[in-house]
């Protein structure tokens, strides 16, 4: 038979068992507040012990000889040679190859900028090791497009605040990385809605003088001036590449020349742009023809390769491209 147990009896009982697990839930979050700093101490020693058994076991040999092949930056070398002489290690070392493709990549991001490994991460690509490093470029024009992009002060305050609270609460370093892009972000947007007199939608000339805006950007009834803000970050963007590259590759003094051509037809570019669509910058055509025409002249004895088959018939292309790069930053507007 079972047993009998009145109501009142089963509620002391369900009292009592939820009496035990508050205090055992209590003495869990003791253990872990005065544990966790002890162990999160272990996790670099236990992470330099599984660096160590993973290139124990990929190393290779026999009974009388192990080695161990892989990749140092130029930077580090010194500092493994300095460190094979006193463990009476044997080394040998070469440059890479021009056609090795399986290279790694160490970028060195400045600190001020080092949220842009974020960015690398989330996205999951990383430049080659032959390619350039943007990421502090890339950072600072995604921030910019962004708050163009939103444009609003208001939104941007909020999200100010939002981002800054989540520092506040994050306590791993990736978390904080990622947040940091955030509050970035949040503040190239409340900059230009604050500059364009953007709070919340509400019209510019509703609002008290300080929150207006500039007048350059606020006041223009088609928004031509924001339309030439857009061609001339896109202008100023795609020219910056070509220059980049420029001194990259400043040892040829062909492309050095090529790319400088490529930024100066750019800018004309933009010029015509301004022209066709935002109304235009005054007293400009001269320089406009000027700039096409030396661009021009550079691209075509410097940059197309005319042993090129493909590269001869694509060039007109290439020109025309060159002007639908700067069209496509009316996106920002």
């Amino acid at each position: 038979m079972p047993e009998c147990t009145n109501l009142a009896t089963l509620e002391a009982r369900l009292a009592t068992a939820e009496a035990t697990e508050r205090r055992l839930n209590s003495e869990l979050d003791d253990l872990a507040a005065t544990a966790l700093e002890p162990i999160r101490s272990l996790a670099p020693s236990l992470q330099s012990d599984i660096d160590f058994a993973q290139a124990r076991d990929g190393m290779g040999g026999n009974d009388l000889l192990a080695y161990i092949a892989g990749y140092v930056p130029m930077s580090r070398l010194d500092a493994l040679l300095v460190c094979a002489r006193k463990s009476g290690w044997a080394i040998r070392y070469e440059d890479i190859k021009e056609d090795d493709s399986d290279v790694p990549t160490l970028l060195n991001i400045p600190g001020k900028f080092s949220m842009a490994q974020s960015i690398f991460d989330f996205v999951g690509i990383l430049p080659g090791y032959f390619e350039t490093d943007v990421s502090v470029a890339m950072f600072l024009f995604l921030s910019l497009f962004c708050g163009m992009l939103i444009g609003d002060a208001g939104y941007g305050v909020l999200l100010i605040l939002l981002t800054g609270f989540g520092l506040l609460k994050a306590k791993s370093q990736s978390a904080r990385k990622g947040l940091k892009v955030l509050l970035s972000m949040s503040v190239c947007v409340f900059v230009f809605g604050a500059l364009s007199g953007n709070w919340f939608g509400i019209p510019n000339n509703r609002m008290p003088f300080p929150l207006s805006g500039l007048p350059w950007l606020s006041e223009d009834g088609t928004q031509e001036h924001i339309k030439l803000l857009c061609f001339f970050i896109g202008a100023f963007h795609t020219s910056l590449a070509h220059a980049w590259c420029a001194y990259n590759q400043r040892k040829s003094i062909k492309d050095v020349i090529g790319n400088l051509g490529w930024a100066l037809f750019l800018w004309a570019n933009f010029f015509a742009a301004a022209k066709l669509i935002a109304g235009g910058v005054p007293h400009t055509d001269g320089l406009m023809y000027a700039l096409y025409g030396i661009g021009f002249v550079a691209i075509l004895t410097c940059s197309i390769n005319w042993k090129n088959f493909g590269d001869v018939i694509y060039s007109p292309f290439s020109f025309i491209n060159s002007f639908v790069d700067i069209l496509s930053y009316i996106r920002l507007f």
